[in-house]
């Protein structure tokens, strides 16, 4: 779980600069297009983006998933 934990902060801190990240949630458009017009403009796959909304609460878990990839460890 702690390794867990540190893979999520980095992936917060390294993937998407706070500053970038504080302007978009302020303006609290988030669509599926200013979702792809974001992660465009950051250049990170758009799964991303809505990780970290639904992490944060801003997205519903059960929300945009299709832009989501889900990996399968076998």
């Amino acid at each position: 779980m702690k390794l867990e934990k540190e893979a999520d902060l980095f992936a917060v801190r390294s993937l998407i600069s706070e500053d970038d990240y504080n302007e978009f949630i302020s303006e609290s458009n988030f669509t599926r297009q200013s979702i792809l017009d974001f992660a465009g403009q950051m250049g990170i796959h758009p799964g991303i983006v809505v990780g970290r909304l639904q992490h944060d609460r801003f997205v519903d878990f059960r929300s945009l998933n299709d832009l989501r990839v889900r990996y399968q460890i076998q």
